[in-house]
């Protein structure tokens, strides 16, 4: 195929530093070097950047208002309305013979309403077990592309054939190849957490709770925490009225690189979601060699093994507690779980490979 264009569409690219957006980057980074498709993302707005950017082989229009933290009515009304425009926009501008979005937000709404009314295929990529049944079989959809068991297991339930869905494997950043494994800066034990502030998903509530209470039994521990998102005075607020400014530091949000630096200089990674597809996180840090203490949610089990780190119940406190004493007593395993999650990463494809097997998909479509 020569000179066709698919039209990228996701809530999140740089410079979001979410795990959607270094998966769509370095997915686009693939495609704009292989000769037979031409890329256009349609991604939200960002005040850092401008609404229309020419890259080094593509293009991006960032034409959808930034909602994350808005109320869930107002995301419903306004952004189905703004995709849909867009996309239609954009048609005008370019020959879109494809479409691949980042299903289970409100932005897909309007670009499956599109994809009927024009026709225009689409590929449904699932990166979470939070899609809806009717939104999944809701235009014009061709194929769809599963990050993981858990997810193809979820979309075949909702009666969509095996024979339509790719199951890939999550993969870390291309980054994460040239990173050096950094010497510990200080001597105490350092945690470290990367997500969204939120309690109800992302479980950051029990962290802080079972973080404070290790810490009256351990005093040299430390908790680093990047990211941000709806509970972050929260986490602020707990911080100060226990009096641990001195113990947790908030470090806001980084790029994906400085991200990669501080899981390099921490000594354990702890994700305590209630909700999870497969997170790119943890396999930044067994990239390297940081074991993960994570809720057994979604495709978490898929990666998470008591060989690489410590899985436990979700909204849990004791039984996180209970992880973090147990890896914060012993050095040894510690290091180990870490050793033996850098191996597991190098058995994973590379993203060349991953490349292929979507190109496959958009020349079978």
């Amino acid at each position: 195929m020569k000179n066709k264009t698919v039209l990228l569409v996701t809530p999140s690219f740089p410079p979001a530093t979410s795990g959607a957006a270094t998966y769509f980057s370095n997915l686009v980074n693939k495609l704009k070097s292989r000769q037979s498709w031409k890329i256009i993302v349609l991604t939200t707005s960002n005040s850092d950047t401008k609404l229309i950017e020419k890259k080094d082989g593509y293009f991006i229009y960032r034409l959808i208002p930034n909602m994350l933290h808005s109320f869930f009515l107002l995301r419903i009304l306004i952004l189905p309305l703004f995709s849909f425009i867009s996309i239609f926009y954009i048609s005008l501008k370019y020959r879109i013979e494809l479409i691949h979005c980042h299903s289970s937000t409100a932005i897909t709404l309007g670009i499956s309403f599109y994809s009927v009314i024009s026709r225009k295929k689409l590929i449904f990529e699932v990166q979470d077990l939070m899609a809806l049944s009717w939104l999944m079989k809701l235009g014009n959809i061709q194929f769809y592309i599963a990050t993981g068991n858990q997810i193809k297991n979820r979309l075949v339930s909702f009666g969509i054939s095996k024979q339509k869905i790719l199951t890939i494997t999550s993969i870390p950043p291309e980054s994460c190849r040239g990173i050096k494994l950094m010497k510990k800066k200080n001597d105490s034990l350092t945690f470290i957490y990367v997500g969204s502030l939120d309690k109800k998903v992302k479980g950051i509530d029990i962290l802080l709770q079972s973080f404070q209470t290790l810490l009256q039994e351990k005093k040299d521990i430390r908790l680093k925490i990047i990211g941000f998102g709806p509970d972050k005075d929260f986490c602020e607020n707990y911080i100060s009225t226990q009096e641990l400014q001195e113990k947790i530091f908030m470090l806001g949000s980084k790029s994906n690189q400085e991200t990669l630096h501080e899981i390099a200089n921490s000594d354990i990674l702890i994700l305590p979601s209630n909700s999870e597809g497969v997170p790119r996180v943890i396999l930044e840090a067994f990239s390297v060699a940081v074991p993960v203490i994570a809720s057994g949610v979604g495709g978490v089990p898929d990666i998470v093994n008591n060989n690489n780190g410590i899985l436990v119940p979700s909204g849990d406190r004791i039984e996180l507690y209970k992880a973090m004493q147990k890896l914060a007593n012993n050095t040894l395993l510690c290091q180990q779980l870490g050793e033996n999650a850098a191996r597991y990463v190098k058995t994973l494809p590379t993203w060349d490979e991953l490349t292929d097997q979507i190109i496959e998909v958009y020349n079978k479509v």
